[in-house]
């Protein structure tokens, strides 16, 4: 018996904090410039043309309730609370 392939997608989770629910987003494919690659390969050493890079979308909305959020990663999340 075969069994189908399917491609999957790397995706980010959030629970809206109006609703409860659990929402599921694909991550978003960044697209680097000629500049952009030339600047990660002389500062970290990094070469993006050697696969995917993959980030959250900036924002997001709840399926749930519609409500919309400003979306960040949780470093940023810890130092957004720290300058309150």
């Amino acid at each position: 018996m075969s069994v189908e392939t399917i491609e999957i997608s790397l995706a980010f989770a959030f629970v809206c904090s109006h609703c409860g629910k659990e929402n599921f987003v694909r991550g978003v494919l960044h697209e680097f410039t000629g500049d952009e690659k030339a600047e990660y390969a002389a500062e970290i050493g990094e070469r993006p043309e050697t696969g995917q890079w993959i980030t959250h979308p900036e924002h997001v909305t709840c399926n749930g309730c519609g409500a919309d959020f400003r979306a960040v990663n949780p470093g940023e999340l810890v130092d957004e609370r720290t300058e309150e």
